[in-house]
């Protein structure tokens, strides 16, 4: 028999043939993922609670893994190759799906409808109330926290039913429709209502946005290539940047409507106003897209979610 021979049992079988790639390993992924969304080695190092060498050695590991280059040098930092883009956008959504079986596995809910929608982090703690409100009695909700692009795999993939996004990312076999504009502003104590902007510090997203059809530069909609501010704080939840707000330390930009429902439940000495944009800042609504399959509308989760935002 070629490659072997069967002595003594198959445990003496030679295979034939020999892998010369290795698999790729989930934690080099996941490893690589958040460098991609931070677009720094230090940054996601931080993150991961590992050192920047070992961080740069797991994504070296990954591109024999892979076969190809996934990072460049640009200046004095990182650019994701074309490569690095592609696997960025795909291995997202697997490293969560992976991640979040366990708890799957081993979590028992009672039969019923359930809404299984992806989303920016902004459409989670203070939307749930009034999506909630808008959907049929007993009704699941199986919500994923993405990053743009990362909310049309899952769609895609149907890891989720519905997307929710406010910074599309055109993908064949998914449609874009726009439900509904968001006001957007700046917003901060009171005391900050008079300050010039130059002296205001802001709390700003930690991933920029890659690949989007909007001009816009980081995930809360600030045009950062047009109108310069000074970012303090980089944060990964609408909630940390709020806080920051909160406690007088950052001002931040949010949708209005997200503020108004955090202003309903908070005490009255952290109440948020909004502030006044520097003039070359010209008013620019976010439109809001659901994200459905071809073919798969889900026009009931649709409405609701449009409701849900009309009510805010």
């Amino acid at each position: 028999m070629t490659g072997g021979t069967v002595r003594g049992g198959i445990e003496n079988y030679k295979l034939p043939f020999r892998y010369n790639r290795e698999p790729m390993d989930l934690n080099r992924m996941r490893y690589f993922s958040v460098v991609a969304e931070t677009g720094s080695i230090r940054a996601a190092a931080q993150l991961l609670h590992i050192t920047p060498t070992a961080l740069s050695k797991a994504v070296k590991v990954l591109e024999r893994e892979v076969g190809v280059p996934l990072l460049r040098a640009q200046g004095r930092g990182i650019a994701l190759t074309d490569a690095g883009r592609t696997l960025a956008r795909r291995a997202g959504p697997i490293v969560a799906e992976l991640a979040a079986l366990p708890a799957e596995l081993t979590t028992r809910r009672p039969g019923g409808p359930v809404l299984r929608y992806a989303s920016h982090e902004v459409f989670g703690t203070y939307f749930t109330r009034p999506l909630l409100a808008q959907l049929p009695d007993g009704t699941g909700l199986e919500h994923r926290y993405l990053a743009p692009g990362e909310i049309e795999t899952a769609v895609l993939s149907r890891a989720s039913d519905i997307g929710i996004t406010y910074i599309p990312m055109p993908t064949e076999g998914l449609t874009h429709r726009a439900v509904a504009e968001l006001d957007m502003g700046t917003f901060g104590l009171p005391r900050f209502v008079d300050a010039p902007f130059a002296e205001l510090a802001f709390a700003a997203p930690v991933r920029p946005t890659i690949g989007s059809t909007i001009r816009a530069q980081s995930l809360d909609g600030w045009p950062d290539d047009r109108v310069p501010r000074t970012v303090r704080h980089r944060i990964t939840t609408t909630e940390a940047a709020l806080e920051l707000c909160r406690q007088g330390a950052a001002v931040a930009r949010f949708p209005a409507f997200v503020v108004a429902l955090h202003n309903r439940t908070t005490a009255d000495d952290q109440q948020l106003v909004q502030l006044p944009d520097p003039p070359q800042l010209e008013p620019q609504p976010q439109t809001v897209y659901v994200v459905t399959r071809a073919g798969d509308p889900r026009e009931a989760d649709a409405s609701c979610i449009t409701e849900a935002l009309s009510v805010s």
